[in-house]
């Protein structure tokens, strides 16, 4: 036992130096530090490209995380979505691949040399499997953050607590958007599928359309508030609900056709007027928010209201003003028209 292992100790420090183990291991950890910066900038650079919706990211995050800690995230979303740059993406996306290449074939010859298998036979075949490889985590990751952020645009034309709620309840009574109604029915109908309540989508929606028109599903409605301790009244009276004391129609600049809407920017816009909680401790005014009367693609003329605001303080107000200006594009022609629902996946 004790000639084992002082032969045991000079065998492992003669393989260490024999097969270069600490040159690869050098080599695999400047090349996975270094990862990370490109790494860092592809991501911040996309996100920039990204309509990010920094409200409902700043609220969540408002739900567990200490209040600086959300205000430095606040201005690094608000920082990236302000200074897009297609060129340091394209930077980032180059050297977040070259050094995970560069890693794997460290590795790669670390594996390859401990199992005495020699340098590979086919040198660029191994290259081009490694930049796959890499290629398409890199893409996955990509792509997840796109899809997190696909919707964009606005459903219905309530923004804030009370009025949203309002525009649910005039829904229940069959008097909803168009936009909204058709997304309830989609997604209620693919409930009723999977709950094998219904044989085919059309026989679901028909199912639906009708608790609307009898009236069960506002009463199933007002269930579900008294249940959770709510005024079940507001329910059958909505004009009951907080209202804000000024109330006005925010004029358009310019005529033209409204051919985009940020959506973050308007929630950004509900925020400023006390709608939602910049931090964990801001209390909510439930009577604020904003109307739309012109969504994507509608006309409108100078002068004519683009929203309606509801609001308690004159300052915020006119701060809301200009950000959801700022918000609006109205251009001379009309947008691309696009399906609310491009497609029903399931499996």
């Amino acid at each position: 036992m004790m000639r084992t292992l002082p032969r045991g100790a000079y065998l492992l420090i003669q393989r260490y130096f024999r097969h270069g183990v600490g040159v690869q291991s050098a080599a695999l950890a400047f090349y996975l530090l270094f990862m990370i910066f490109p790494f860092l900038i592809f991501i911040s650079a996309l996100l920039g490209l990204l309509d990010l919706n920094v409200t409902a990211i700043l609220l969540a995050l408002g739900e567990f995380l200490p209040r600086d800690v959300v205000d430095i995230v606040r201005t690094y979303l608000l920082h990236v979505s302000r200074s897009p740059s297609p060129q340091l993406m394209v930077f980032g996306l180059f050297f977040s691949i070259w050094f995970p290449m560069r890693a794997t074939n460290a590795l790669m010859v670390s594996v390859r040399t401990a199992y005495h298998l020699g340098p590979p036979k086919r040198a660029v075949v191994h290259r081009l499997k490694t930049l796959l490889y890499t290629v398409v985590l890199i893409s996955a990751i990509a792509l997840t953050l796109a899809l997190m952020t696909i919707g964009d645009r606005l459903l219905g034309y309530a923004v804030g607590n009370a009025l949203e709620v309002k525009e649910a309840i005039d829904t229940l009574k069959g008097h909803g958007p168009a936009d909204f109604v058709e997304l309830c029915l989609a997604l209620g109908s693919q409930m009723l599928l999977c709950g094998g309540r219904a044989r085919s989508a059309q026989e679901a929606e028909e199912m639906l359309r009708g608790v609307i028109a009898d009236g069960s599903a506002l009463k199933k409605f007002a269930e579900f508030v008294e249940a959770q301790g709510g005024n079940a009244a507001h329910v059958s009276d909505p004009e009951s609900l907080p209202k804000a004391g000024i109330i006005r129609p925010l004029p358009a600049p310019i005529s033209g056709y409204v051919n985009k809407i940020v959506c973050d920017q308007v929630g950004i816009c509900s925020l400023i007027l006390g709608g939602g909680r910049e931090t964990k401790e801001s209390d909510i005014d439930l009577a604020v928010g904003l109307v739309l009367c012109k969504k994507v693609g509608d006309f409108v003329r100078e002068g004519e209201a683009l929203a309606m605001i509801h609001g308690n303080d004159e300052s915020r107000i006119q701060e809301a003003e200009r950000r959801y200006l700022q918000a609006c594009t109205i251009l001379d022609t009309p947008p691309e028209k696009r399906a609310m629902i491009r497609a029903v996946i399931s499996g």
